[in-house]
């Protein structure tokens, strides 16, 4: 059965629906190439603003027209409804940080990527 809450900011309703398995594996392969938001720089250790559109259908003006402590209640239900994304997105985030500040990481992910290259 799909969870969803309904929170109340400014006088309106706004409904988090969980997303399914195969939602959230696209989501999470995709990624990379979801449009940065202003939110995602407020709230960079929450999960993505994409994340929060797709799950609650806001726009993105829509969600710009919150206060910062009102986009961050919708943030909080989207990652109640979807614990194992958001969680999810969170290691991988973590993932991320480690590899970028081990330089022997990079060395590798460089040396990867400059041989992918050389193969296509």
């Amino acid at each position: 059965m799909r969870k969803s809450k309904t929170i109340k900011i400014q006088g309106k309703d706004i409904i988090a629906n969980e997303i399914t398995a195969l939602e959230s594996q696209k989501y999470i392969e995709n990624l990379a190439n979801n449009e940065d938001s202003f939110i995602d720089e407020l709230f960079p250790d929450r999960v993505p603003a994409s994340l929060v559109k797709l799950c609650t259908g806001l726009t993105e003006e829509h969600l710009l027209s919150f206060y910062p402590s009102e986009i961050e209640e919708v943030i909080n239900v989207v990652e109640a409804v979807n614990p194992t994304t958001a969680s999810r997105i969170k290691r991988l985030a973590e993932i991320g940080r480690e590899i970028m500040e081990d330089p022997d990481w990079m060395k590798k992910l460089q040396d990867l990527n400059l041989k992918k290259t050389a193969v296509d």
